[in-house]
C-alpha cells in the first residue's frame, strides 16, 4: 500500500522515480488482502496486480534508498547493507 501511495504522490508531482516494495518476513507471490484492494480501490489506486517479495540481497545491492515501517524492518535490511555505502 505505501508503495502505491508513494507512487501516485510522486506522479502527481512530476517525479521521475522507480520505487519498488519488499518485506522481511513476506512469502513470494502473495496478493493484497481484500481489504487493502478494496481501501486502495477508495482511493482511485488499483493494486488488484500486487504480488508480495521478500526483501533480498540483491535489492540491498541495487537500491539507493530504503523507507522502513519498523525498527524491525530497518535493522533486517541494515544486515544486508554493505556499510561502506552508508
Amino acid at each position: 500500500m505505501a508503495q502505491a501511495i508513494f507512487d501516485k504522490k510522486a506522479k502527481e508531482k512530476g517525479l521521475s522515480v522507480h520505487s519498488d516494495s519488499a518485506g522481511i518476513s513476506a512469502f513470494t507471490g502473495d496478493r493484497a488482502s481484500e481489504t487493502a484492494i478494496c481501501v486502495m480501490k477508495e482511493r482511485g489506486i488499483d493494486i488488484s496486480s500486487h504480488r508480495s517479495r521478500r526483501f533480498s540481497e540483491y535489492m540491498a545491492e541495487e537500491y539507493d534508498y530504503f523507507v522502513c515501517m519498523t525498527e524491525e524492518q530497518s535493522s533486517a535490511i541494515d544486515s544486508f547493507v554493505d556499510k561502506d555505502r552508508i
